[in-house]
C-alpha cells in the first residue's frame, strides 16, 4: 500500500467517505493506505480539521456526515456558501456544483413533539439534519446565511440540561411514574417546568439532596392541584425545612411572573 502524506489522507479520506459514499471499512482502509483499526483516528483528525462541532455522543466521523455539504474538498474547512444556486467555497472559489434541496419534508406536520419533562423538551428529532434548511429557506432570509444557521440549530438541538436539572428531570420522571402520575401530562408539564428552573438555583447555590426537592415540590403541587391524591402524598420523603423552601420558591415564582404581566 502506499501511504500518502496525511493532508492527502485527509482529503483522500473525505473523497471516499462523504463524495463517493463508502462506507466499507475495508475499502477505505485501502484507498488511504492504512491499517482498518486506524481509520477512526483519521477521521477525528478530519473532524478538527473540519473544526465541525463535537458535542454528545455523536462520532467525528457523524459529524462530519452532517455538515459535508458546507465542507470544502479541498480547503477541509467549512468555507462552503451558496451563491444562488451553486454552492461555492468562498476561500479557494471552488465551485461544487448546484445546491439541491430535499423535496420530501411535509411542512404541513409536526416535526418533532415536546414534553417539559423531556431533555431538552424533545421527544425526538424527527427532521433529518439535512432537511433542516429547507425549512431555513421559508424564512424571510431565505439562503442568507444557511450553512451557519443550520449549525447553530443544531448546536442547540444538542446541548444538554446543566447536570442539576439534568438530575432533578430524570428523577421527577421516575417519581411520576412510580407514583402513577406519568399520564397526567398537563401535571407533568407544570412539574417540569418548575424542576427546570428551581434546579438552576439549587445548581447555583450548591444546595445538595436536590430529589428530595423534588420529592417537596410535587408534595406540594398535588396539594394545590389534586387533592384526590393525599394518599400519593403520603409517599413522598421532604422535611419541614424542605418544605419551608418550596413553599419561598413558589411564592417567588408567583410574584415573578405577576411582575412580568404587569
Amino acid at each position: 500500500m502506499t501511504l500518502l502524506k496525511e493532508p492527502d489522507q485527509l482529503q483522500r479520506l473525505f473523497q471516499l467517505r462523504f463524495i463517493e459514499g463508502v462506507t466499507d471499512r475495508e475499502a477505505l482502509a485501502r484507498g488511504l493506505g492504512v491499517q482498518k483499526g486506524s481509520l477512526k483516528k483519521y477521521f477525528r483528525r478530519l473532524g478538527r480539521k473540519v473544526d465541525v462541532p463535537h458535542r454528545g455522543t455523536l462520532s467525528y466521523e457523524a459529524q462530519v456526515e452532517k455538515n459535508k455539504d458546507f465542507v470544502c474538498p479541498e480547503c477541509l474547512e467549512m468555507t462552503v456558501k451558496i451563491v444562488g444556486v451553486m454552492r461555492v467555497c468562498h476561500k479557494c472559489g471552488l465551485e461544487l456544483g448546484r445546491w439541491e434541496l430535499d423535496q420530501s419534508l411535509p411542512f404541513d406536520s409536526t416535526y418533532a413533539p415536546t414534553s417539559s419533562m423531556a431533555l431538552g423538551r424533545s421527544l425526538g428529532g424527527t427532521l433529518p439534519s439535512n432537511q433542516v434548511y429547507r425549512v431555513l429557506m421559508k424564512s424571510p432570509t431565505g439562503r442568507t446565511d444557511i450553512g451557519l444557521r443550520a449549525r447553530y440549530i443544531n448546536i442547540v438541538h444538542e446541548s444538554n440540561e446543566t447536570p442539576t436539572v439534568k438530575k432533578l428531570l430524570e428523577y421527577g420522571s421516575g417519581l411520576l411514574k412510580n407514583l402513577g402520575l406519568e399520564e397526567r401530562h398537563v401535571f407533568a408539564n407544570i412539574y417540569a417546568d418548575h424542576l427546570r428552573k428551581m434546579g438552576v438555583y439549587l445548581e447555583a447555590k450548591r444546595i445538595g439532596r436536590p430529589h428530595r426537592y423534588a420529592h417537596a415540590l410535587l408534595g406540594h403541587l398535588i396539594t394545590d392541584m389534586a387533592t384526590e391524591y393525599e394518599e400519593v402524598k403520603a409517599q413522598l420523603r421532604y422535611d419541614d425545612h424542605e418544605s419551608a423552601f418550596i413553599k419561598l420558591w413558589l411564592r417567588l415564582d408567583e410574584l415573578a411572573n405577576g411582575e412580568k404581566g404587569a
